[in-house]
Order: structure tokens, then sequence, then C-alpha cells
């Protein structure tokens, strides 16, 4: 179904703020290796918000290649200055 929103996340509380806004979305899981993303960016210095913006866009392309619809991607992080806090294990 081409109308359908797709959020490229697992998160049922991503979910469930779009539903609080009236949309309805499926889940797809991108499966990402999220940490070597972040080390790989990290390395590279690349600032925090670039990389949480970066790591949206791969989540998106990836589910968007097999799926059809709108694809939402979207990732968090947050950020003193320059470093980087991940979420707790």
């Amino acid at each position: 179904m081409s109308d359908q929103i797709i959020l490229a996340s697992s998160s049922q509380t991503r979910r469930q703020l779009l539903r609080s806004a009236g949309i309805e979305a499926g889940l797809v899981s991108p499966y990402l290796d999220e940490e070597a993303f972040k080390r790989a960016m990290r390395a590279q210095k690349v600032p925090v918000r670039d990389q949480a913006i970066r790591l949206a866009e791969l989540k998106a392309l990836k589910i968007s290649s097999t799926q059809n619809g709108l694809v939402i991607g979207c990732d968090q992080m947050l950020s003193l200055g320059e470093e980087a806090f991940d979420k707790p294990k």
C-alpha cells in the first residue's frame, strides 16, 4: 500500500508519539549496527547532531529500499558540548 506510513524503528515510544498526534504508523526495524556507525562517525569527529541525522537517514533508506510508503527515519542523541551520551545498557 503506497499511502502507508512506516516508522523505521522498533520504538513503541516513538510510535505512541505519532499516535498522540493522530498518525498511525507501522514499525519496521532497520537492524543497523548503530554502534559501529557511531564509532566511525565519532572517529571522524562528526558533530553529535549530524550523527543523529545520519543514523535517521540510514534507517529510512534501508527500510525504503524494501517497503512502499512514507518512511520516517529518526534518531536522537544526548550531548553535552561535544560529548555524546548513549542509552544506558
